[in-house]
């Protein structure tokens, strides 16, 4: 009876460290990061392959291609970094890849009698390709990724896949469309480094997007992680264009930092953008208690 009690509150914070690559819970893009990392009904484009690959559909077929750079320095020495391209595929739809990336400094090991043998550097690594499509006011996209892990001598790898539907202007709130969306994220096999083998962090998303003006977005969903409990964010995007100039200015909440971190602005986070058409740059800060601050910055070329 052991097991399915471990499995029932799989999805609660009774699992807080019973998942394995906790680098695929980072959120690796800065918009999404300043929205509290409300994606499911709103990200799009190239970075979509990171939240809900339905997004990549947005690129129409006259649409350039689109690749994306981000960078955040986490705690300490740690580091992320990610990249995506995505590009309309001639015989319909949208091909896209994506490559995220976790590691920290060099750190020093030990013998079994604790004599300091040299050093090793631990990363993480997720690479994606992805495919999207529109069928006719929906949008369904996918991605197939492979998933390595490296701590020292021992290394491991797995596979799995995202899957994901938008629903873009499905309803109707005063004047404002709604948008609607729901993901699932890191379904597949579990991943064994050395001799210690851990499911992935699954996850369950869905969510709305409110276009409330055409200058304003209310944007709501519900996260349901295994390793946590189900948590709530919410995020809200004014933007304001001059000639070929967007910009942008964000504000975002997260139950789950909230939850989880020290600190009178936990759980908040704020951002800002500027699109060129051509290019866009965003940034996001995302306070974390005792912890400190996680600065973010994403750079996404169309061509």
């Amino acid at each position: 009876m052991a097991a399915p009690r471990v499995r029932a509150q799989a999805f609660s914070n009774a699992a807080v460290g019973t998942t394995a690559a906790q680098f695929l819970n980072l959120i690796p893009t800065a918009r999404e990061n300043a929205l509290g990392g409300t994606s499911a009904a709103l990200t799009s484009g190239s970075n979509a392959i990171f939240w809900n690959p339905a997004g990549m559909a947005r690129i129409e077929p006259q649409s350039p291609s689109e690749a994306g750079l981000s960078y955040a320095p986490l705690l300490e020495t740690t580091y992320a970094g990610a990249a995506s391209y995505a590009t309309p595929f001639p015989g319909g739809g949208v091909l896209g890849a994506g490559a995220l990336y976790f590691s920290q400094a060099a750190q020093t090991a030990y013998s079994n009698v604790g004599n300091a043998v040299g050093s090793f550097t631990p990363y993480d690594l997720d690479l994606s390709i992805a495919y999207a499509r529109r069928f006719g006011d929906y949008l369904v996209g996918g991605d197939a990724k492979f998933i390595r892990s490296v701590i020292a001598d021992a290394h491991g790898q797995t596979a799995a896949i995202d899957a994901g539907f938008q629903a873009p202007k499905a309803a109707m709130l005063g004047d404002g469309p709604v948008d609607f969306g729901a993901d699932i994220t890191n379904l597949g096999g579990p991943l064994t480094v050395g001799t210690v083998g851990s499911p992935l962090p699954l996850k369950l998303a869905g969510g709305a997007y409110w276009h409330a003006t055409p200058e304003t977005g209310f944007a709501m969903d519900l996260n349901m992680p295994e390793g946590y409990s189900p948590y709530v964010t919410l995020g809200f995007e004014g933007t304001l264009k001059t000639g070929d100039l967007s910009s942008s200015f964000r504000l975002g909440f997260n139950q789950e930092n909230l939850q989880s971190q020290a600190g009178a602005l936990s759980g908040i986070s704020l951002g800002a953008g500027l699109d060129f058409r051509r290019m866009s740059i965003d940034y996001a800060w995302v306070p974390l208690g005792v912890l400190g601050d996680l600065n973010q910055i994403s750079i996404l070329l169309r061509f």
